[in-house]
């Protein structure tokens, strides 16, 4: 009963709120081509035409002068899917269920913005930049045409860093359109600039040298003004309805947080949100009235079908409201990033544009007004709209859920594989994220050290942080995965199967991982129990596995069928065909392993996907093997120009030298091998077979009396008998 009357309260703050909104100010004569671009991880006070002078965004600034600016727009959770599928379905994130980046679902019965326009008769489309968005996570929903085909260039790479530059994303999405014909049109464009890491291409790297945040501003400016200029060509621009975003900002260090997800401040939430009308209407207008992302989907709707879907949370941000309402309009966020990876309180604001009040263990509220960076906390006053804001923010229903907490079954297996979890601060006070962000500082800059392969520098500070922060979930993941790559395998699985015990139920990727090493252990049915539960909670790549697994049963059979599964099913098809490949060959077919390696590269180029780590090593070792040594060795030696400096890609180009007699070249790759790892007896062991392979035997002696002097005793060293 307390729930219907606390839902009953925020409707009727909301039709007291949005008075006069279901006036359309022009009405359409067709139904309008749609356009959202969204630019990912964007601070709404870093963009000109928010009056920041640092960066040059001409694009963005000629939409602005086209189209109507609002100032106070906010995103309602500092995260990429839960906010885009906010945008996307008008709801807020505990209402369509999606509350972090992975382990959540788009509950069944929310409609998406794009489902809703096809009803209307529109071909819909969109192409994005980063795997968060990948169209399992539902985000996907009602889109005839989803161009999310991105794979990672490495095994576990960090999920937000598997991404492609904005300019292929924008061309797939051309393509697209083009394509269309004479159909209305809903078109998603989604830049992962300037999310990090940082990268921006030339010119902007050097323009913007030592602010590489700018200068992916300005990288995703160059995209955006190529699409409109693209739509000015097809004659769609002057018709359309475009909508410009941001999913949410970016710390930057003003309270501490470089990235997003942890804190609920200002230059996380405050984000640009651009309307061009058709018919060039309200040019160069501008509305201070406090609008949230959920917005997106009733000012669409409203555009399409000229009335406002009832929603308890969001509004059409372009209805012709000329006076005040009478209780002023207030946007919520949340994140459950803290809670979910940290083991700290979850938070959640609530703002009316200047008054922004901050719910923790130690409550804020900032006048953005006289305070745009919040540096001066009002709480200890308890101003009037302290007390109004928390009352109002108490009667949304945000109870926390963690990810799996509804799936029995899940629960269970988890259960039989040792890991009797909780929700992660289900008891006891949590700590308040203001008086622990130091320590995650501290913890990120390890993590760091671990994502670019530095193991041996990670591993010490891994073990610092979790020593004294054992809920950092996140940490247990990087720690078991360093620990792995320099052989300590099962000190790894015991990291992992820790984090497990102390992370949220659901952590689908720490389980995948589990997966891997239980069959680089050797032990395949572990491996299958965890790659199991690891799809169970979502991890599609854990097919991947599957086969690898199987094939280490023994049974080739189901090892190809499900490499044929995963290759039919899954949207990015490169590793698919590489693990179908890899199977094939297991069973001695290697031509049929080839033409499968040519289908990954043909998938690879048409995604415009980044170039993947030992993909072309593999395709000149099948060479190699099918007699073709020349063709073998380009390949390898393509690898080595796109990763150079790795044993076993200089390894394998030596063995093809040797085969074809050239020894010198031969030999110069063994040395550089061995230089790189001098105490290594398995890297001068394997240099001594590759020389050996090609009958150099003068140059694998030389290596076999370097073996002998280096590591006396070593029995493969020694001179066969």
């Amino acid at each position: 009963m307390r729930g219907r009357t606390r839902f009953a309260v925020v409707l009727a703050v909301a039709a007291a709120s949005f008075a006069g909104c279901s006036r359309l100010p022009w009405v359409p004569r067709a139904k309008p081509p749609v356009i959202l671009i969204s630019i990912d991880t964007l601070r709404a006070d870093r963009l000109p035409a928010y009056g920041f002078t640092g960066v040059e965004t001409p694009a963005i600034d000629a939409l602005r002068r086209d189209g109507i600016l609002f100032t106070r727009a906010f995103s309602h959770v500092p995260l990429t899917l839960p906010s885009h599928l906010t945008m996307l379905t008008g709801r807020l994130p505990f209402e369509h269920g999606v509350r972090d980046n992975s382990g959540y679902e788009l509950h069944a019965d929310v409609r998406t913005l794009a489902e809703e326009l096809k009803v209307d008769g529109y071909a819909t489309g969109a192409a994005v930049s980063s795997f968060v968005l990948a169209k399992a996570t539902g985000v996907g929903r009602g889109f005839d045409f989803y161009e999310d085909r991105l794979e990672p260039s490495a095994p576990y790479e960090a999920m937000g860093e598997v991404q492609r530059p904005g300019a292929v994303t924008e061309e797939l999405l051309e393509r697209w359109i083009e394509s269309v014909g004479e159909r209305p049109l809903f078109a998603f464009l989604h830049l992962y600039e300037p999310h990090a890491p940082y990268e921006p291409p030339e010119p902007f790297r050097s323009r913007y040298a030592g602010q590489p945040y700018l200068g992916e501003i300005a990288a995703a400016d160059e995209v955006v003004g190529r699409f409109l200029g693209f739509l000015k060509r097809r004659g769609l621009y002057d018709s359309a309805l475009i909508l410009f975003v941001s999913d949410h900002g970016e710390g930057l260090g003003d309270h501490g947080e470089m990235e997003h997800g942890i804190f609920l401040y200002r230059e996380a939430l405050h984000v640009p949100f651009v309307a061009k009308l058709p018919r060039a209407l309200r040019t160069g207008a501008s509305s201070d009235l406090p609008i949230g992302l959920a917005d997106v989907f009733p000012t669409v709707l409203s555009a399409v079908r000229g009335s406002v879907p009832p929603l308890p949370h969001a509004m059409d941000a372009l209805g012709g409201r000329t006076e005040k309402p009478a209780v002023a309009r207030r946007i919520y966020s949340e994140t459950l990033y803290t809670r979910l990876h940290l083991g700290w309180s979850d938070l959640a604001s609530l703002t009316d544009g200047r008054w922004h009040y901050i719910e923790s263990p130690r409550s804020e509220i900032y006048d953005m007004d006289a305070d745009p960076g919040e540096r001066t906390d009002l709480s200890a006053g308890a101003p009037d709209a302290f007390r109004a804001l928390r009352v109002a923010l108490s009667a949304y229903e945000r109870s926390f859920r963690p990810p799996s907490a509804a799936d029995a079954e899940r629960q269970a297996k988890l259960a039989s594989l040792g890991y009797l979890t909780a929700a992660p601060g289900a008891a006891g006070p949590l700590p308040d994220p203001k008086d622990r962000i130091a320590d995650f500082a501290v913890a990120q800059r390890a993590m760091s050290l671990s994502a670019v392969g530095r193991d041996a520098e990670a591993i010490p500070q891994l073990e610092a942080v979790l020593k004294g922060s054992p809920t950092f979930f996140d940490v247990w993941f990087s720690y078991a995965l360093s620990l792995s790559r320099v052989g300590r395998l099962n000190d790894a699985i015991e990291a992992g199967r820790e984090g497990m015990r102390r992370a949220p139920s659901d952590s689908p990727q720490l389980v995948h991982l589990l997966a891997e090493l239980y069959l680089r252990q050797g032990n395949a049915a572990e491996a299958l129990r965890h790659a199991q539960l690891a799809r169970q909670m979502g991890e599609v790549t854990a097919d991947f596995l599957l086969p690898d697994i199987y094939l280490a049963l023994g049974d080739v059979g189901r090892a190809e069928e499900a490499a044929r599964s995963t290759v039919a099913s899954a949207s990015s098809p490169t590793l698919p065909h590489m693990i179908l490949a890899r199977v094939l060959q297991a069973k001695g077919d290697l031509q049929g392993a080839f033409a499968q390696t040519d289908l990954a590269l043909q998938a690879l180029r048409e995604s415009g996907g980044k170039p993947l780590v030992l993909f072309h090593l593999y395709r000149g070792e099948l060479l190699v093997a099918l007699g073709r040594l020349p063709e073998g060795a380009a390949e390898m030696e393509t690898e080595l120009r796109l990763f150079p400096g790795r044993d076993e890609s200089t390894l394998a180009l030596c063995r093809a030298y040797a085969l074809e007699r050239r020894t010198p070249e031969a030999r110069k790759l063994a040395d550089q091998a061995v230089a790189r790892s001098p105490r290594s007896s398995e890297v001068l062991q394997r240099a001594m077979i590759a020389l050996e392979a090609g009958t150099d035997a003068e140059g694998a002696a030389v290596l076999r009396r370097r073996g002998q002097r280096a590591f006396p005793g070593d029995v493969r060293f020694q001179i066969p008998r």
